[in-house]
């Protein structure tokens, strides 16, 4: 099953807004970024998100590196869309944090 780049987009934009209010210039900014490192994924697809020790946020498709941020409340935000304790899914968050 194939997912849009758009729809990655608008949903995970969608997710921040919830957490917080952001605002106009945010969205925008982050709208063109995750256009740009989103993909049309398909089954085998591999999208990889790390936050690092040093408070960075570095994004790999298929394992190259395709962007790198130092944005601590856009890391925040991204990383809490699954990490969070309230997520939208819960079970998942609790498996990605190794909570089972």
């Amino acid at each position: 099953k194939k997912i849009t780049r758009e729809r990655l987009v608008k949903e995970t934009i969608d997710d921040m807004i919830e957490q917080k209010t952001l605002s106009k210039i945010q969205i925008d900014d982050w709208t063109k970024i995750f256009s740009n490192i989103y993909k049309t994924t398909q089954i085998g697809s591999r999208f990889l998100a790390i936050k690092t020790a040093e408070d960075k946020s570095i994004f790999f498709f298929n394992e190259k590196k395709i962007y790198e941020s130092s944005d601590k409340e856009f890391l925040k935000l991204f990383f809490n869309i699954w990490l969070r304790y309230d997520s939208k899914d819960p079970s998942f968050s609790k498996k990605l944090l190794g909570k089972y």
